[in-house]
């Protein structure tokens, strides 16, 4: 379980940290492989940010209820 967990968290911030452009993986670039890691991280945060509003939308509607209950 252990690895299963580090191996998520390591992709988790291999995807998301910022590049800088002297290495080889800049935005915009030509480059297939950096092209596949932009496309990637768009979807990654994404999706990241629909769930977060998810679960705003979760908490609201649980705390609508407690109120109605």
């Amino acid at each position: 379980m252990f690895l299963l967990r580090a191996a998520f968290w390591f992709t988790v911030v291999a995807v998301l940290i910022p590049r800088e452009p002297g290495n080889g993986f800049a935005r915009g670039s030509n480059d297939p492989a950096a092209q596949v890691l932009d496309s990637v991280r768009e979807r990654t945060v994404g999706r990241l940010l629909q769930v977060k509003e998810e679960l705003k939308l979760h908490e609201r509607d649980t705390e609508t209820s407690r109120i109605a209950s």
